[in-house]
């Protein structure tokens, strides 16, 4: 994973987004991403949300968000909780540890910035996902949101890893 680098995401950033969804064919994703960006950098700019990406060289394989209030907030309550949002690998790039670099990313940030629990939501049919979760240390707390979603959390330790 010599060749990863991990950007934590700024406004200028945002537009790179859709590239990470465009890269899979995830087209309609890509374009709710666009449709979206300008509610989600009012959340940045609130300090309500950040952003990782996983780049090769300038190009972005992989992405995550990290919501504290607000849209997107899931079950979280933006005081001692925080939601994981929008890990995405592209898929030539998995299977070489960058979801885990990402997702332990959120973690450091959610435990440096006092959260005690993350939450995330997944959909209950992909089980390569919920398999990284556990892996992670996340447990299924019930239903998501959404009818084809999974709640997971994971209490955080204090302290270093």
């Amino acid at each position: 994973m010599n060749d990863i680098d991990l950007l934590l995401a700024g406004p200028e950033d945002w537009d790179r987004i859709p590239l990470i969804y465009e890269a899979d064919g995830y087209d309609g994703a890509a374009r709710a991403m666009r449709e979206g960006a300008a509610a989600e950098l009012e959340q940045y700019h609130r300090g309500d949300r950040i952003l990782y990406f996983a780049l090769v060289g300038e190009t972005p394989v992989g992405t995550v968000g990290l919501v504290f209030r607000g849209r997107d907030a899931g079950f979280a309550d933006g005081t001692t909780s925080a939601n994981v949002n929008r890990l995405h690998v592209v898929q030539a790039q998995r299977r070489r540890g960058i979801g885990t670099l990402l997702m332990t990313s959120v973690e450091v940030e959610a435990r440096r910035r006092g959260y005690r629990r993350l939450t995330i939501e997944v959909e209950d049919e992909n089980e390569p996902a919920l398999a990284l979760y556990e892996k992670l240390g996340f447990a299924r707390t019930g239903r998501g949101h959404a009818s084809n979603e999974l709640a997971m959390a994971k209490e955080l330790r204090s302290g270093p890893e």
